[in-house]
């Protein structure tokens, strides 16, 4: 649902190689993850929940260690 919403900001604001993007209260990390498709450098913080935390983090590893 927040995919789209995503795509339009980050391409309304060029998003990509060279972005560093910070998501504080990042949850499981979406729009983390997709601005590092794009190419962008992210990081992630959320004290609230850290086992989402771990989740965007593992997922991040999974996307850019790319196919097996």
């Amino acid at each position: 649902m927040l995919v789209p919403l995503y795509e339009a900001v980050y391409e309304r604001l060029d998003v990509g190689g060279g972005t560093r993007v910070l998501g504080l209260g990042c949850g499981s990390g979406l729009a983390l993850l997709m601005a590092a498709s794009r190419g962008a450098a992210v990081t992630g913080v959320d004290s609230r929940f850290p086992e989402r935390l771990e989740l965007a983090r593992r997922r991040l590893h999974a996307e850019t260690a790319g196919p097996p």
